[in-house]
């Protein structure tokens, strides 16, 4: 007879001493669990459907019975048993592969720790929560100490009911994850039994196609000695290929520490032998070879086919001979006003023909040049400028008179020339009677070819060193890669300020091809775009996805542009999805799509991946890899110990290569810190890495996947922005005493930026609305820089260790007006149907007639949605620029017409209209630039 039934068991726990007993216990889980991540962020093979399947299979692999043994004696010495050691080694695999240092693992408890229920039958069984931190660098056997006294912890608050847990700490539901973990370890200890029927030994073993409760399962059982060890794992999340390299993992981990129990965690490497055949070797041997200048390659085009076109834009076309010879004479203007080699340049203009040919006359004449942008604040020129230092500024006449603070700085230079289309300037054209000829000034693969800004984290720009080597390194493996040549018509759509623009010009010029420059009005236009390409016959594009979706945006109602010349699209710049891709190939349906991979810092794209057609079909949310490094080029991946992380594994994603940028303008500390000498060669000068600060993971086949940033720098629509230089510029403001700024995502998976600021308080002066205070910014940044949202708060939430806790920045507000002011709703028709596409497109409640779209969280390619619902709705003609131009409802309608009338307008009367006065704005355009270059 049994001394108690389940049915007593049951009753204990729903009476006085059960309910005592689970008041404890729950108060121990709030405590052990308080903070816990209970979200791990594991790679996978694709996006993570929005509800949790249970579709599973699994993979099996077992210890020797030689590291089984050695496992047991580990676990002895330190006080542990062989789940605990599993435990310790599993969770560090958990933690590099996530990138996360607190890792909570589920585990099932029997639940009979009392004599009177060992023998009764029923179900006691529970399950745990281990939590583990791995932060700090310790030992494997520190680490094994730490999961031993969890683990005790737990078995001894173990009959608290995981139901009864989950009410009690109440966690954020998710129907795409199990709640508080998502990994489960079950160690089975009980004795495989044995029978025999009719001469049939029975063995247990794993399903066939087992269900997945968790993400992953992994059992342990002993069999004779040795350790076997199952992992299940959920079939819509992982490929099997990744699930057998994670056991391969464990095993190598579990050989590393039965070997040396003593050694940091930060020493054990997850490269097992099935990757390292995959992955790099850091210390391969890479060409540091140089392949001559720009200058040089494109005068070779030039004297072997003079008549071949080489540059086109939307008023003039220039052969090669006619473009040596232009900046031939520009070379020897600007040596005989004093430019020498290694002088900088500085360019002020627009994507125009004269600013290739200015760009090309810089270099031939030994300098370097940078661009300043006119879209960019004065300021913000301005500190371009004195940190450039240049000595000479070519001003293309296409870009209107320099802003008044620059005009002051560059009367005090020794060189100053206005420069612009044919007959443009042609009344005080200096280059009249400069020498045709080359003047032979010999660069090297080290010399000083530009100077390219990107956002500084200090509040100032950060100039990057651009060598004359990396320009025309890889274009010939770029030739025989894609098979381009002189027969191909490239784009130049990149931002001037940016690196991309150098890919764009210097490119074609290598191989003889022609560079094809838009018209400003045809850049943003639905469809507009799109057309140019079809008319100019475009070959070879090169976008950020931000300027893919421009490209492939419609007209609604409107036949779709194709255009069948276009072989390649090289994407570069942001995250690219398999979305992207299937809307360039609706545009060019055998166009081939290049993941480009670089940064500023590596002059040109130095990683790819060849976009294939994914076996699953295109699904719009699977982030495409960035791929492998060209020739002369790894993507090395680096865990925190600086050594070659395992597939999967989360680390920085560091550059090797000889064909580098020098480094930073006037700052040798940054230099030294970003680009080092390669750890893992003989320390050779030229064998460098470059630290992109980028995290990303070695998928299976060895190509590399982007995660995020390790530190505040972001990208939205392809611009590079340092949070920090936004705060740094807010903190200038007097009324501002501290200031953070993040990037949100937002519903349409778009990111957009937000601004926390921390009044001064009184005496200094009150804090001014949002929208002065984004004014303040767009006197200082360009526009991608200023945030659309921003709250006021009385203090910054701060980390345990005082640090900015940006997860805890609440929800901001837009920076709207009718918060500041009296809202006035739309008037009339024409507001009313403005105000409704606003609210559409941006997604808001109202709009008042008042407010502005940038100011409600617009931009370019929200501002292109909306310029084609308006010519969809009204009959009239509209640019791009006019909607610059009156950024508000108020003020575009009253452009509009006020009375005008509502109606559909068809889309060959729209682009009829478009074309006709795009002629005429061009045409006015040009009288008016001829006479500011004869006031000039």
């Amino acid at each position: 007879a049994l001394p108690v039934q389940y049915a007593d068991f049951a009753v204990w726990q729903r009476g006085p001493a059960g309910r005592r007993l689970f008041a404890y216990q729950a108060g121990y889980w709030r405590q052990r669990l308080a903070g816990a991540p209970t979200v791990l962020e594991l790679p996978t093979d694709r996006p993570r459907p929005l509800v949790r399947t249970f579709r599973g299979s699994g993979r099996s692999l077992s210890l020797s019975p030689e590291l089984t043994t050695k496992l047991k004696s580990v676990s002895r010495k330190s006080g542990a048993t062989l789940f605990m050691t599993l435990l310790a080694a599993f969770d560090l695999l958990l933690s590099r592969l996530s990138g996360q240092d607190e890792i909570l693992v589920g585990s099932p408890i029997a639940g009979r720790n009392r004599s009177e229920v060992e023998g009764l039958i029923g179900c006691f069984l529970n399950t745990v929560v281990l939590r583990v931190d791995l932060a700090g660098a310790p030992s494997f056997l520190e680490l094994l100490a730490q999961v031993r006294d969890v683990t005790l912890e737990a078995y001894a608050h173990q009959d608290l009911p995981f139901e009864r847990l989950l009410e009690e700490l109440r966690p954020e539901r998710d129907l795409s994850r199990t709640p508080l973990f998502q990994v489960f370890l079950n160690m089975i200890n009980v004795p495989e039994s044995r029978r025999r029927l009719s001469g049939l030994e029975l063995h247990g073993g794993p399903a066939a196609t087992a269900p997945s409760n968790f993400d992953l399962t992994l059992y342990a059982r002993e069999q004779e000695d040795a350790l076997r060890l199952d992992l299940v794992y959920n079939v819509d999340l992982f490929d099997e290929a990744r699930v057998a390299e994670m056991l391969r993992q464990l095993a190598g981990l579990l050989t590393q520490v039965a070997a040396e129990p003593g050694r940091e965690l930060e020493g054990l490497s997850l490269v097992t032998d099935v990757a390292a055949a995959v992955l790099p070797q850091p210390a391969a041997p890479l060409s540091a070879a140089w392949n001559g200048s720009v200058a040089d390659l494109f005068v070779r085009h030039a004297r072997r086919a003079p008549q071949r076109l080489a540059v086109v834009d939307p008023v003039e076309s220039w052969s090669y001979g006619e473009l040596d010879i232009q900046s031939n004479r520009l070379a020897h203007y600007l040596r005989s006003r004093g430019v020498v080699k290694g002088d900088v340049v500085a360019l002020y203009g627009h994507r125009s023909a004269p600013l290739v040919w200015g760009v090309l006359g810089a270099l031939k004449a030994g300098a370097a040049f940078t661009i300043l942008d006119p879209a960019y604040p004065p300021a913000r020129q301005l500190q371009c400028l004195d940190l450039a230092a240049p000595t000479a500024v070519v001003q293309i006449a296409a870009a209107g008179a320099l802003p008044e603070e620059l005009e002051k700085t560059v009367r005090t230079l020794p060189c100053r020339i206005l420069i612009g289309w044919r007959g443009e300037v042609e009344a005080v054209d200096p280059l009249v009677g400069q020498p045709d000829h080359d003047p032979g000034i010999e660069v090297g693969p080290d010399d000083l070819a530009y100077i390219s800004f990107t956002s500084g984290s200090t509040g100032v720009p950060k100039g990057v060193l651009g060598r004359h080597g990396p320009l025309t390194h890889f274009t010939p493996w770029q030739q025989t890669e894609f098979g381009l040549g002189e027969q191909d018509r490239f784009t130049m759509l990149s931002g001037l300020a940016h690196d991309p623009l150098q890919r764009d010009m210097f490119t074609p010029f290598q191989l003889g091809a022609t560079l094809c420059i838009p018209d400003p009005l045809e850049i943003g236009v639905p469809g507009r775009m799109a057309e140019w390409m079809r008319r100019q016959e475009v070959t070879i594009a090169h976008l950020t996805p931000a300027m893919g979706q421009i490209l492939t945006e419609t007209v609604p109602g409107a036949p779709a542009v194709e255009v069948p010349s276009l072989r390649f699209v090289f994407l570069v710049g942001d995250v690219l999805t398999r979305l992207d891709v299937a809307r360039l190939r609706r545009l060019a349906p055998r166009v081939t799509c290049v993941n480009f991979y670089g940064s500023t810092e590596t002059q040109r794209a130095v990683g790819y991946h060849v976009v294939q057609d994914s076996p699953r079909g295109d699904e719009g949310r699977e982030v495409l890899p960035l791929g492998q490094g060209m020739r002369d080029v790894q993507l090395l991946v680096l865990s925190r110990g600086q050594r070659l992380s395992g597939v999967g594994e989360l680390g920085e994603i560091a550059l090797r290569s000889p064909h580098l940028a020098a480094g930073y303008l006037g700052d040798s500390e940054l230099t030294r810190k970003r680009f080092l000498l390669n750890p893992f060669g003989s320390g050779e000068p030229e064998d460098r890495l470059y630290r992109t600060g980028d995290l990303g993971r070695y998928r299976p086949d060895g190509e590399v996947e982007f995660v995020d940033r390790a530190d505040n720098q972001v990208k939205i629509r392809g611009f590079r922005i340092e949070l920090g230089e936004i705060e740094a510029t807010l903190a200038r403001h007097p009324a501002v005493r501290e200031a953070a700024v993040v990037a949100r995502a937002e519903r349409s998976g778009e990111r957009r930026l937000a601004a926390y600021v921390v009044p001064h308080g009184s005496p200094a002066p009150p804090l001014p609305p949002a929208g002065e205070l984004q004014d303040f910014l767009r006197q200082r940044l360009p526009e991608y820089m200023v945030p659309p949202a921003w709250m006021e708060l009385e203090k910054l939430p701060v980390t345990p260790n005082g640090k900015l806790d940006r997860k805890a920045l609440p929800e901001p507000a837009l920076a709207r007006p009718d918060l500041e002011e009296s809202f006035v709703a739309p008037r009339g028709e024409v507001e009313q149907a403005i105000a409704e596409i606003w609210q559409e497109i941006l997604g808001v409640e109202r709009v008042g007639v008042h407010e502005k779209f940038f100011q409600l969280g617009g931009h370019s390619l929200l501002l292109v949605r909306v310029h084609a619902r308006l010519r969809e709705r009204f009959g009239t003609e509209l640019s791009m620029m006019d909607l610059f131009k009156y950024p508000d409802v108020s003020s575009l309608a009253q452009h509009l017409g006020g009375a005008l009338e509502v109606r559909p307008v068809t889309f060959e009367e729209s682009r009829a209209t478009e074309l006709e006065a795009g002629k005429a704005r061009r045409r006015l355009r040009l009288e008016k630039r001829r006479g500011m270059g004869e006031s000039e």
